[in-house]
């Protein structure tokens, strides 16, 4: 990754740190603000490596200067690509920005950006026309994990308020490697137990929000339940440890008298475990909505199948030749 942007503050850092996260090489001249300049020594290095993404300056409006850049920065990195990175919340200044772009350096691809927001990208997507230019992924969110590839039907669905299951499951297969076992959350046994090992499990498929939104949910569910912090987690965790093995197992157990027992031993309060209690019938609740997409499939604890049955398929590398 190069960095380039040498106007805006702090995005030296940021992208190092970006690429540090990723696990890819990082250049970029500290202080210098001549970004023509470091893209001929970026071009120069640029051999050693499959793929080269460099990151230059961007706008809300494309003026004078900064065209002036981009063309220096193209004639000296040579790109084999020319991506418009632009936001779903850009509006109707989109169109005019695109084609400031396109006319000054031409246009192969577009990225949109901030889609985990309420804008819908509407006005990236009249610019794309403009162009003539193929989207190739959206943002949903600022880990590198939140950059997904484009899929126009699901796109569509997703404005239109239905979901995107797939990418949902696409999200709980990558985990499901990770930490195998996500499965029992579709299935009819659901505990306590389950209940906190799962939790842990789809908060790596990204904020609880975005997961809701994805099946759908979003507007249905309980502000409350959306706000599950890592904190409140841990918290969980330790009243949990003061349950018995029954009591995990079965919480319609949890009377008042058992509920006190278990805020003493934890050092917490009573609040606390009702609260453990009513995230508890929440998730439940939620993920009991599974079952109405394929209930062989979900019996079977099959997501393999599940996801055979949607038309998922396994994730193929994205690479540039």
């Amino acid at each position: 990754m190069v960095a380039a942007d040498t106007a805006r503050p702090a995005a030296f850092e940021q992208l190092n740190q970006v690429a540090e996260k990723a696990g890819v090489a990082f250049f970029g001249i500290k202080g210098e603000k001549n970004s023509a300049k470091i893209a001929k020594e970026a071009f120069r290095l640029s051999s050693k490596y499959d793929v080269v993404i460099l990151d230059s300056a961007g706008r809300s409006a494309l003026d004078d200067g900064l065209v002036d850049e981009i063309k220096k920065i193209n004639s000296e990195f040579k790109p084999d690509c020319r991506w418009l990175v632009i936001g779903a919340d850009i509006g109707q200044i989109a169109k005019k920005q695109a084609s400031a772009f396109n006319n000054s350096v031409g246009t192969d691809g577009v990225i949109i950006t901030r889609m985990d927001g309420s804008a819908k990208g509407g006005g990236a997507l009249v610019a794309c026309h403009a162009t003539g230019a193929k989207v190739y992924f959206i943002g949903v969110g600022e880990k590198v994990e939140d950059l997904q590839e484009f899929d126009a039907q699901r796109y569509l669905s997703r404005v239109l308020g239905y979901g995107d299951l797939t990418a949902l499951l696409e999200k709980a297969q990558e985990v499901q490697e990770e930490e195998p076992g996500l499965e029992d959350l579709m299935q009819e046994k659901f505990n306590l137990d389950i209940f906190y090992k799962q939790l842990k499990s789809a908060r790596k498929m990204g904020p609880l929000g975005k997961v809701l939104e994805m099946m759908g949910l979003s507007q249905q569910i309980p502000k409350e339940m959306v706000e599950v912090s890592e904190e409140k987690l841990d918290r969980f965790g330790v009243i949990m440890d003061s349950m018995t093995k029954k009591e995990k197992h079965d919480p319609e157990l949890l009377n008042k008298n058992r509920i006190e027992r278990i805020a003493k031993g934890s050092g917490s309060k009573e609040q606390d475990v009702r609260e453990l209690i009513k995230q508890y019938r929440l998730m439940a609740k939620m993920f009991g909505k599974f079952k109405g997409l394929d209930e062989k499939s979900l019996k079977d604890g099959n997501l393999q199948k599940m996801m055979k049955k949607l038309g998922v398929q396994k994730k193929k590398k994205f690479r540039i030749r």
